[in-house]
C-alpha cells in the first residue's frame, strides 16, 4: 500500500488546494517537483513507483530523487495537517503547545522571565480545559528550569503535578472503558438488539471509578453519549437514547454545572438532545430544546457561533417543517444554499440542498425542486463518496415522485428501477432499510400500474406490510415517502397528510 497516496486521498477538493498554495509558500524559479509529485498521487489512477519517476524525470529516471522528494512531500503534508488541525481545534490544545513551544524556546535563549510568563499562561489554560497530558508536560518543563529566580517552588509545582497525575489515570480509566462501551454498541448493533444500554454503561463506569468524573467532567460524559449516539443512530433506534442523554445532561447540569471551558461539551449535548427528540417525533419538546440550545449558542461572546450554525440552522428547519411552519424552513435553507454567512463543506452544501428540495416538494414547488436535481448532475461515486448511501438513496427516490408530479412517469420509473439495481445489495446487508425496499416496490407498483393501485389496495397490502414498527418508532424519512401514497390514494395535500401521519395534525376526511 501506498502509503503517501493513502493521506492525499484523505483531502478533500479544497484541501488538495490550500496544500498546493501551502507548498507555494516557498518561493522557487526551478519546477516544482514536490508539486508535480503531489498531482501524480491526487489522481484516481494508481501509478507504479517506475512509472512516477519516469513521468517526474523524464530524461534521466532517478530513484533516489524520488525517494527523497516522496520524503520531503510527506514532511510538508505533515505540517499542513498539523495547521489545519489547529485552527480547527476547538478545545484550546493547539493554544496550550503553542505557548509551551515559545516557552522551551525562550528558556534555549535565556529569556526567563517572558518564558516564565508563557508557560504559566499556559498551565492554566491547560487545567481550566483539562488538557492533563499537556499539563504533565508544562510540569515537567517548569521542573527543568526550576532554579530560574522567576520560577515557582519546586515542593509546590511537584505537588501540582502529583495532583494533576491523578486526573490524567482518570483519563486513561475513561479511554478504557469508553472502548469497551464502544465494542458493546458494535455488538450490540451487529445483533440488533438495543435494550439495557443504560445498565451496561452503568456497569462499564462502576468498574472503572468513573461514576462521579462523568458528572463532574462533562467532556468525559461527552465521550460517552457520542458512542452510545452513533450506534442508535446507525442502527435507527432512537427511542431508548432520548431519556438516557437527557438523564445525564440534567444531572451534570444539577451537580456540578457547565464552567465556561467546558461549553463546547455542553452545546454538543444540547444539540443531540433537540436531534433526537425531532427523530422521536416530539417536536414541540425539540424546538423548546432548540431554543435553549440558540441561547447557550450565543454566550461567552459567541466563541462556538460559527462551529454550530449550520448544525443549528439545519435542525431548526426541520423542527420547523413538522410544526406547521414549512414555508420557514423553505427561507432557512434557501438562505443557507444561495448566501452563506460561512464557508460550507461539499457535503453540507449536498445535504442542504436535499433538505431544500424536500421543502420545495412539501410545498408543491415540482419546478423549483426539479431545477435543483439538474444541478445535482455529478456521478453516483461522487455524491457516495461526499454525502453517503443514504443521502443518494433519499435522493433517488425524491427524485422519482418529482419526475411524477411534473408528469414524466417514464422517468420516475426508470430512477426507481436504476435504484433498486443500485442498492440490491445494500439492502442486504442492511435490513433496517427493508422498509425503503418496500417503498421503492410499491412506487413503482403506483407508478406503472396506476389503475391496479387503488385505496383497497393501499389498505390491504400496503399500510399492512410498511408498519413495520410502532408509529412512534418509524423512521421520519420512511413516513414522508408513506404519506405521498397515502396522500395519492386518499386525493389529499401530501403535507396535511404527512402532518396526519407523524402524529402532528388529525387529517379531516
Amino acid at each position: 500500500m501506498d502509503y503517501l497516496k493513502a493521506i492525499i486521498q484523505t483531502l478533500s477538493t479544497d484541501d488538495k488546494k490550500q496544500f498546493r498554495s501551502f507548498l507555494a509558500r516557498q518561493k522557487s524559479k526551478k519546477k516544482r517537483k514536490d508539486v508535480a509529485l503531489f498531482q501524480i498521487l491526487a489522481e484516481t489512477k494508481n501509478y507504479k513507483s517506475h512509472q512516477i519517476t519516469q513521468k517526474l524525470y523524464p530524461e534521466k529516471p532517478n530513484r533516489e530523487g524520488y525517494h527523497a522528494l516522496r520524503k520531503r512531500l510527506i514532511r510538508e503534508l505533515t505540517k499542513f495537517i498539523w495547521l489545519k488541525r489547529t485552527d480547527n481545534d476547538t478545545t484550546t490544545a493547539s493554544v496550550i503547545t503553542g505557548y509551551i513551544t515559545l516557552s522551551e524556546y525562550l528558556f534555549h535563549k535565556n529569556s526567563e522571565a517572558t518564558a516564565w510568563h508563557f508557560i504559566r499562561k499556559a498551565e492554566d489554560i491547560a487545567r481550566k480545559n483539562e488538557q492533563f497530558e499537556l499539563l504533565n508536560r508544562v510540569y515537567l518543563l517548569q521542573l527543568e528550569f526550576g532554579d530560574s529566580e522567576f520560577a515557582d517552588e519546586t515542593d509546590l509545582i511537584i505537588q501540582k503535578k502529583k495532583a494533576n497525575q491523578q486526573f490524567a489515570q482518570e483519563d486513561e480509566r475513561a479511554i478504557t472503558a469508553l472502548a469497551l462501551v464502544r465494542r458493546e454498541m458494535r455488538e450490540r448493533r451487529r445483533s440488533g438488539r438495543f435494550k439495557n444500554i443504560r445498565e451496561i454503561i452503568q456497569k462499564i463506569l462502576a468498574d472503572y471509578q468513573l461514576h462521579e468524573a462523568v458528572v463532574r467532567r462533562p467532556k468525559l460524559l461527552h465521550g460517552f453519549i457520542s458512542a452510545v449516539r452513533s450506534a442508535h443512530l446507525a442502527s435507527k433506534e432512537f427511542l431508548d437514547f432520548e431519556p438516557f442523554v437527557i438523564q445525564k445532561y440534567r444531572e451534570v447540569e444539577a451537580i456540578a454545572g457547565f464552567s465556561k471551558p467546558n461549553h463546547f461539551y455542553k452545546l454538543r449535548l444540547l444539540y443531540m438532545i433537540t436531534h433526537i427528540l425531532y427523530r422521536n417525533k416530539k417536536f414541540e419538546e425539540a424546538e423548546q430544546y432548540l431554543t435553549e440550545f440558540h441561547e447557550n449558542l450565543t454566550q461567552y461572546d459567541q466563541n462556538y457561533y460559527a462551529f454550530f450554525y449550520l448544525k443549528y440552522q439545519t435542525l431548526r428547519a426541520a423542527i420547523l417543517h413538522f410544526r406547521e411552519k414549512n414555508e420557514v424552513s423553505v427561507q432557512i435553507c434557501e438562505e443557507l444554499f444561495w448566501q452563506p454567512k460561512y464557508k460550507l463543506s461539499t457535503s453540507d452544501l449536498l445535504n442542504i440542498q436535499l433538505n431544500l428540495i424536500v421543502y420545495y416538494f412539501t410545498a408543491n414547488q415540482f419546478r423549483d425542486c426539479h431545477k435543483l436535481f439538474l444541478e445535482l448532475n455529478r456521478s453516483d461515486k461522487f455524491y457516495l463518496e461526499k454525502a453517503g448511501t443514504e443521502w443518494l438513496l433519499k435522493k433517488y427516490l425524491i427524485e422519482a415522485l418529482t419526475q411524477y408530479e411534473i408528469g414524466n412517469p417514464d422517468i420516475a420509473l426508470k430512477i426507481l428501477k436504476n435504484s433498486k439495481r443500485f442498492f440490491a445489495d445494500f439492502f442486504e446487508e442492511h435490513p433496517k432499510f427493508e422498509i425503503i425496499r418496500l417503498f421503492l416496490n410499491y412506487l413503482q407498483k403506483f407508478i406503472d400500474e396506476r389503475q391496479g393501485f387503488g385505496r383497497k389496495f393501499f389498505e390491504n397490502e400496503v399500510r399492512e406490510n410498511v408498519t413495520l414498527v410502532s408509529p412512534e418508532a418509524e423512521d421520519l424519512q420512511a413516513m414522508g415517502f408513506y404519506s405521498w401514497m397515502r396522500a395519492k390514494v386518499l386525493k389529499r395535500n401530501y403535507y396535511d397528510v404527512l402532518l396526519d401521519t407523524v402524529g402532528v395534525r388529525e387529517l379531516t376526511l
